[in-house]
Parts: C-alpha cells; sequence; structure tokens
C-alpha cells in the first residue's frame, strides 16, 4: 500500500477558520436580511398609512411620527431593525475580513454580544428557530477563534538564494 502524498491535503493546512467565517458570514446576511426586509416593509406600511393622515389633517408629517414612536411596540420595531442592521453590518464585515488575523479580536466580542442582546431581548424567535438564528454567531466566535490562533504561516526561507539572470548575488 504506497502513502498518500501530502500535496493531497494541503489546502487544510492553509485555511484555518476562514470557511467558518464565511459560512457564518453568508447565513447572518442571509437570516438578518430576510428579517429586515419584512420588518422594513412593517415599517413602511405604517409609514404610508402615517404620510396620507398627514396630509388628510394637514399636520406635521414629523409630528405625528413623534407622537407613534411613544407606542411601545413601534419603538420595538425600530429598535428589531437596528439589531437586524447591525447584524446584517457584521456579517458584511465577516465577510471581508475573514482572511485578516487580528478581525477575529473585533469578531469574536460583536458576534457575543450582538447574540446576548438578541437572546435577552427576545429578538431571535423563540423554540427551535430561535436557537438556528444562534447558528450564525456560534460559528462567528469558533471561526474567529481558529482564525486567531492557527492563522495562516509564513512558508519556510529557501536554505540557497534563488539563482538565475533575474536574480542579483
Amino acid at each position: 500500500m504506497r502513502p498518500i502524498p501530502r500535496e493531497r491535503y494541503a489546502f487544510r493546512e492553509k485555511l484555518h477558520g476562514r470557511q467558518l467565517l464565511v459560512l457564518s458570514g453568508l447565513g447572518m446576511i442571509a437570516w438578518a436580511g430576510y428579517e429586515l426586509a419584512i420588518r422594513l416593509d412593517d415599517f413602511n406600511a405604517w409609514l404610508s398609512g402615517l404620510r396620507h393622515l398627514s396630509e388628510v389633517r394637514g399636520q406635521s408629517f414629523w409630528e405625528n411620527m413623534r407622537i407613534m414612536m411613544e407606542d411601545p411596540a413601534m419603538a420595538a420595531m425600530v429598535w428589531r431593525m437596528v439589531y437586524l442592521a447591525l447584524c446584517v453590518l457584521v456579517g458584511l464585515l465577516c465577510l471581508l475580513f475573514r482572511n485578516r488575523k487580528g478581525w477575529g479580536v473585533f469578531l469574536i466580542p460583536c458576534s457575543a454580544g450582538l447574540a446576548a442582546w438578541g437572546w435577552l431581548q427576545g429578538l431571535l424567535g423563540s423554540g427551535w428557530l430561535g436557537l438556528a438564528a444562534l447558528a450564525p454567531f456560534a460559528l462567528m466566535l469558533v471561526g474567529g477563534f481558529l482564525n486567531i490562533t492557527t492563522g495562516r504561516r509564513k512558508p519556510p526561507l529557501p536554505d540557497h538564494p534563488p539563482q538565475g539572470p533575474y536574480f542579483r548575488r
């Protein structure tokens, strides 16, 4: 039986934590983007009714908006949209900076903080859906940790300098 050549598994040494960061970034963008689109559609429905009411009554739109924001349900909807927008932003940062070793230090507290905020405020849902919404946060924590600890290593320098017409001695 002949041994398996090392080159066949060389790709495993090059990718440390980046796959998890890609999956978590895509999952977070997909989940939070979908939820944000639904919330924005609901908020737009409220605003269109408020615009129509302001035009009919001849009142200021911003005054009616201030009165509407005093309702706890509307304030909660705005905070949900802010939370989901932050989740999309962190997912984008996760995708953009997955190859950088130092960004794991930023991504780990962000994902832990967003997960804790969403869980404590009930923004993630309940039951299995709430646990499924925590999956991108967990992947980001593990991927960021692996990216910090096992980052890419520089290749060893050759024993002898390169020879050829383009290299000076």
